[in-house]
């Protein structure tokens, strides 16, 4: 004789609800894993799996099955939780911890190695050396911001720039700036009345072109940046620095680290305003592995543009 035959009843409801866990799930791992999408999700399976886990065929005739079943599901879920949430990327670093981690490497060593500035005393130093030849241009309110200017250095045994406007529209009124330092022949000058000449970098005026323009597609400058300072710079010397330039409707600000040695040539690279670092001026030169290992932390090779010895169209 057989025993009665179990009778499960039909739950169309709980089939509805575990697909729509079974949807967030997916959906879950299509989002971006953020915390607030991580806990929405893992909080909607939780919902929609109630009903089923507790009227499942085994475990609702008995009210401790059903509490345990509730608790194997929120544990189950909260697992799922943790295992989804993206492990935290490490932020990186702004330059003055960039220069503090510097000076305590420097420190840890016993060596005076090239130390990058704190982001006051590059603000400083910059504010120091490149005084504006006449107030920034205003721009009138609505005017569009759909225009560019980027920089090209080139030269062996002299260090010329120009700036180009790639994009279609006509750049205004150009804004030039500079700040290049003399690493291996510090050149002194006293920035302040009352001070001693003490190492800083060449006194560059930003410029601002007011009554000048660049076409779309052509160029300006072809200027010998270090003209004025000829006589201090000798063949070999190493001039590291950096510079940027805008226009009154450019759509960005863009900035570049240079490179050059004295009859050898040099790089450029594009970076990010905000993270532009300078060494601290010192009176003694810089070694070429000191300079080599501190240009090389802050520029990979794969970013470097090499300079031409002369300008090509």
């Amino acid at each position: 004789m057989t025993g009665p035959a179990v009778k499960m009843n039909e739950k169309p409801v709980d089939r509805w609800l575990g697909l729509l866990a079974a949807a967030v799930g997916v959906l879950l791992y299509l989002l971006p894993k953020t915390q607030p999408v991580i806990m929405a999700c893992c909080v909607a399976i939780w919902g929609f799996l109630i009903h089923p886990v507790i009227r499942f065929w085994w475990i609702e005739d008995k009210t401790w099955r059903q509490v345990l079943a509730l608790l194997c599901l929120t544990i189950a879920v909260v697992f799922l939780g943790l295992w989804t949430k993206p492990e935290k990327s490490p932020k990186e670093p702004n330059p003055e911890q960039f220069a503090n981690a510097e000076a305590s490497r420097a420190a840890a060593h016993g060596s005076a190695g090239m130390v990058s500035l704190t982001r006051d005393q590059y603000d400083a130093l910059t504010a120091a050396v490149s005084k504006e030849t006449m107030p920034e241009p205003r721009r009138q309110s609505g005017s569009l911001l759909n225009s560019d200017l980027q920089y090209v250095f080139c030269g062996s045994d002299h260090l010329y720039f120009e700036y180009k406007n790639p994009s279609r529209h006509t750049a205004e009124k150009p804004r030039l700036g500079f700040t290049l330092m003399d690493l291996t022949n510090p050149y002194s000058y006293s920035v302040a009345n009352g001070q001693g000449p003490t190492p800083q970098p060449f006194p560059i005026p930003t410029r601002v072109l007011s009554d000048d323009y660049v076409r779309p597609g052509d160029a300006a400058g072809f200027e010998d940046l270090l003209t004025n300072f000829s006589a201090h710079i000798k063949r070999g010397d190493v001039i590291w620095g950096v510079a940027w330039l805008t226009c009154i409707n450019c759509a960005k600000q863009r900035a570049y680290y240079v490179y050059w040695k004295s009859g050898e040539g040099g790089w450029f690279a594009e970076a990010e305003m905000k993270n532009l670092q300078l060494p601290q001026p010192t009176v003694t030169p810089f070694s070429d592995a000191q300079i080599s290992e501190y240009v090389d932390r802050i520029v990979l090779l794969k970013d470097r543009r090499s300079m031409k010895r002369i300008f090509t169209r």
